[in-house]
């Protein structure tokens, strides 16, 4: 039996909690930049679960918040927030593997930067 090298990726909190990762950031972002707390509702409905396209998004998010906040800290929400957020849970990650899956993987990586460095430090 051959091996087929497989990578998954989580796109739509199935394997991840992205929204908590992005709910974790946008708290952060509200509080550092002394912007209203309440407001963590809008951008989470703004971000739509990931879905809202990134341009969209930061021209959103600038345009209420006008000069409270640069483009740039906008884009570093956006861009990287949520990525910077994002947690495993310990079968998917570095613990124990369920047994009920017929086989292990090989590699694992806590984020998409480890996941693509895996794939090509360890090419098959």
């Amino acid at each position: 039996m051959s091996i087929m090298p497989l990578m998954m990726l989580d796109l739509d909190n199935t394997l991840i909690d992205r929204d908590a990762a992005f709910r974790s950031a946008a708290t952060e972002f509200l509080d550092v930049h002394r912007l209203p707390g309440d407001d963590l509702g809008w951008l989470m409905a703004a971000d739509a679960s990931g879905y809202t396209a990134r341009p969209i998004l930061v021209e959103a998010i600038a345009a209420r918040y006008g000069s409270s906040v640069t483009v740039d800290v906008v884009r570093a929400l956006t861009d990287m927030g949520a990525a910077d957020r994002v947690v495993l849970a310990e079968a998917t990650g570095t613990g124990e593997w369920p047994m009920e899956v017929g086989f292990r993987p090989t590699h694992t990586a806590r984020d998409a930067a480890s996941a693509i460095r895996c794939v090509l430090e360890n090419p098959r």
